[in-house]
């Protein structure tokens, strides 16, 4: 079939040639011809008619030619084989399906289940991608440091294959583990095993769990004596300046919240952590740290780890105390971080007699607030000028009604002046108070925790211009949710698409609906043309910084 082609189109070639060239002929004979006689009929028009119309039937052709041509490509049973793809290409392939699959460790399980599966998977599929990934160290940068490696040689094999693969990279260390633990890893496995990475340490996220079976008073200072001797060794004399950009530290909120203060601090009592290092050192290396996350533990709120960042959290919450800052110092840590992008705030607020001059954070485009009461998310809001980027805000922990006493108007002030496209607020009744007359939300998430959530919900009055495009319902409780409640919902913010996540049971005359198109169906009686789609809850973590 494929010579019949080659045959036709050559032989189409050769006709618009020779018709090309008559038409050329016939156009300089008629230029050079004797002018007819008045009163005869010159038959010329009457060609050029012809011919127009067939010209038209020509290109109509054509263009069905070429749309059958099109169809054929698409529908090609040929398949490029990826392998032909440049190294690079399918290097960068490869890259961005490991990163879509990041680690999640669970340090309650036996085996720390969560252990990275890519790149390792990959490497199984044929000999030329397992060469690919395993000569390039970027695949092999993320080290999971655990107990595990004691005691389970596997475990130990696979931890030192990918260190010896990431060659001189840079390294990601990921520590998360429960306290107690292994004594030996506890004494010395650690230390000994991080000892040799520090200086090349790109990214340190350490997480300390405490075993909810233990008393606190009999854990908590050996807990914080361990994770002082992980913090001066991977922030000690081997840390180099520059190297480590990215810091990540939690500790259990059995633990008070504390101040961390170097080697000459001397404030040796229960609200300071001291590590062995130098305070000066210390200092230098939070001078290149641009993404900083940080629950139940800070460095100094005057630190010079608060300047230059993209990403910062602050997580102050803790059973037995919680870390506090004044309005002004959070104004200092803000103006000295313009270039924030994702700013989460979870600390109690002490607000200052006379307001601070505001800061503007132009690249801001992730705000997270967990304020434990109106007038902690009051100082924040005041404190904000966010730039033209779309902004996405989660709300949360503040008094769940706002009612008529609560004052609120630096919220509705802030979002008045942002380009808020997504919110997600979390069991706060009477919402709406925070929002104003904003009209730019596409994306509107609630988390609610029984059926009665749902019910404030249509009692609370909705704002005017809120009609988002996509309505996310997250539940964390499994309870029966009615197909009626669910319609007067969506009547009421009318959405595009509804997103439900989570324990639902949505019941209608007795029937439990569990297929998207049947929920689709019912609310189609309602007048409801919404799209609905189900989805499984996220992450805990993960839930304050889904993409609406």
């Amino acid at each position: 079939m494929t010579s019949e082609l080659y045959h036709a189109n050559n032989g189409l070639e050769i006709a618009l040639d020779e018709y090309l060239e008559a038409c050329q002929t016939f156009q300089n004979s008629n230029l050079n011809a004797t002018p007819k006689p008045q009163g005869s009929v010159d038959p010329v028009p009457r060609v050029i008619t012809s011919e127009y119309r067939r010209i038209a039937l020509l290109e109509k052709k054509m263009r069905h030619v070429k749309e059958t041509l099109e169809i054929s490509r698409g529908g090609s049973s040929i398949v490029t084989p990826i392998n032909t793809l440049p190294v690079e290409v399918l290097t960068r392939v490869f890259w961005l399906v490991t990163k879509s699959k990041p680690c999640k460790l669970d340090p309650w399980s036996l085996k720390y289940g969560g252990l990275l599966k890519y790149p390792v998977l990959l490497t199984h599929v044929c000999p030329y991608w397992r060469q690919i990934i395993i000569d390039s160290p970027l695949f092999w940068s993320h080290i999971d440091a655990i107990p595990l490696m004691c005691t389970d040689e596997t475990v130990k094999t696979r931890i030192q294959t990918f260190v010896t693969r990431a060659g001189y990279s840079t390294l990601d260390i990921h520590i998360s583990m429960p306290y107690p633990t292994d004594e030996h890893w506890e004494s010395f496995g650690l230390s000994e095993f991080l000892g040799p990475l520090v200086p090349r340490i790109r990214s340190l996220d350490v997480e300390i769990i405490m075993d909810d079976d233990i008393e606190d008073y009999e854990v908590q200072p050996p807990a914080l004596d361990f994770c002082a001797s992980i913090l001066s060794v991977c922030l000690g004399p081997g840390s180099v300046p520059g190297i480590l950009t990215e810091v990540n530290l939690r500790i259990d909120t059995l633990i008070r919240c504390l101040f961390l203060e170097g080697a000459e601090g001397g404030r040796r009592d229960e609200n300071y952590l001291s590590i062995d290092v130098p305070t000066h050192h210390l200092e230098s290396i939070w001078r290149y740290v641009t993404i900083l996350n940080l629950g139940g533990i800070f460095p100094f709120w005057s630190s010079v780890a608060y300047s230059g960042l993209v990403e910062l959290r602050l997580d102050g919450n803790s059973y037995i105390n919680d870390k506090t800052i004044s309005e002004c110092q959070l104004a200092s840590i803000l103006s000295s971080s313009p270039q924030l992008r994702t700013l989460i705030i979870s600390l109690s607020i002490v607000p200052a007699g006379t307001p601070c001059v505001p800061v503007l954070l132009s690249s801001l485009d992730t705000l997270v607030l967990h304020p434990e009461a109106t007038h902690n998310l009051e100082c924040v809001m005041r404190l904000l000028i966010p730039g033209l980027k779309p902004l996405h805000t989660t709300i949360g922990g503040i008094a769940r009604d706002l009612g008529e006493k609560n004052t609120i108007t630096e919220a509705a002030k802030f979002f008045s002046r942002s380009n808020l496209t997504t919110l997600h607020v979390v069991d706060i009744d009477n919402f709406s108070r925070l929002l104003g007359s904003v009209d730019t939300i596409q994306g509107l998430g609630i988390t609610i925790s029984a059926r009665e959530d749902a019910e404030s919900l249509l009692a609370c009055e909705k704002p005017p211009n809120l009609y988002p495009r996509r309505l996310h319902i997250f539940s964390r409780s499994s309870f029966s949710f009615s197909f009626h409640l669910l319609s007067q919902l969506v009547q009421m913010y009318t959405p595009r698409q509804l997103f439900l996540r989570g324990l639902y049971r949505i019941d209608r005359d007795g029937v439990h609906l569990t297929k998207a198109d049947d929920i689709e169906q019912g609310l189609s009686n309602f007048g409801c043309t919404t799209e609905v789609i189900l989805l499984e809850l996220p992450g805990f973590k993960d839930e304050p910084f889904l993409s609406f």
